[in-house]
């Protein structure tokens, strides 16, 4: 969105994701196909039909996120066949985690990192498809990457001195926080154990350790104490 705001794309976006993604790209100006129309898809398409479907030029860009209404094999095999199809096209995922911690009552010994049972796929995972697929590694736009806090401290006049970044996964939301150099405080509520926060590489390895986002309001309290 930011770099069509700057004139420095021009194309259509195909969304392998949800619409409210897909609107956030219209609201800057792009011409942007998939988002929900994805949901109509489901189960409509074989191999054979994919192989027949017109593929337009004109898409620059395949964006994959989260979906849990529309991403199917239609989805998946559209994106691959525009990267794949139209020179240029850019890949681009809106974050890299892989799952999203579940409680399930049917885990009888799950694998686990965190204080749920399970697990289901987030948006890493649904770009991993069609990376797979490809051959093709995609730009992240979230977290890690360090573009998005530049775009939120430009956006918001927000001082890292005085931020924090907190998150239940070591790999994103620790990472990220890290590399922007704010304050970077993980939660046990969530994707990731105190063991393994201990055992995590020095990039991933929190500054803080909470049980709970419950717990930053003492964090919050002790901070203004000493101000």
């Amino acid at each position: 969105r930011q770099r069509a705001e700057r004139g420095d794309f021009s194309g259509k976006v195909y969304v392998a994701g949800a619409e409210a993604l897909a609107e956030e790209l219209r609201g800057a100006g792009l011409t942007v196909i998939g988002g929900a129309e994805g949901t109509k898809k489901i189960g409509q398409y074989s191999a054979a039909d994919m192989a027949a479907v017109a593929i337009d030029p004109d898409i620059k860009a395949v964006v994959v996120g989260m979906d849990v209404a529309g991403f199917c094999y239609y989805t998946m095999a559209f994106a691959c066949r525009c990267l794949v199809e139209n020179d240029g096209c850019e890949f681009i995922n809106t974050n890299p985690d892989l799952r999203f911690p579940i409680a399930s009552a049917s885990a009888a010994d799950p694998i686990r990192e965190g204080c749920e049972s399970s697990y289901l796929p987030e948006a890493g995972a649904l770009a991993a498809v069609v990376a797979a697929c490809t051959g093709r590694t995609p730009v992240v736009c979230g977290k890690p990457s360090t573009l998005a806090m530049e775009l939120i401290c430009a956006e918001h006049g927000i001082d890292k001195k005085r931020t924090a970044m907190v998150g239940d996964t070591l790999c994103t939301d620790i990472a990220f926080g890290n590399a922007c150099g704010v304050q970077s405080m993980l939660v046990l509520s969530g994707n990731t154990s105190a063991a393994a926060a201990a055992a995590a590489v020095a990039d991933e390895r929190p500054k803080m350790i909470l049980r709970s986002v419950a717990d930053l309001r003492m964090v919050v309290g002790m901070d203004e104490r000493r101000s």
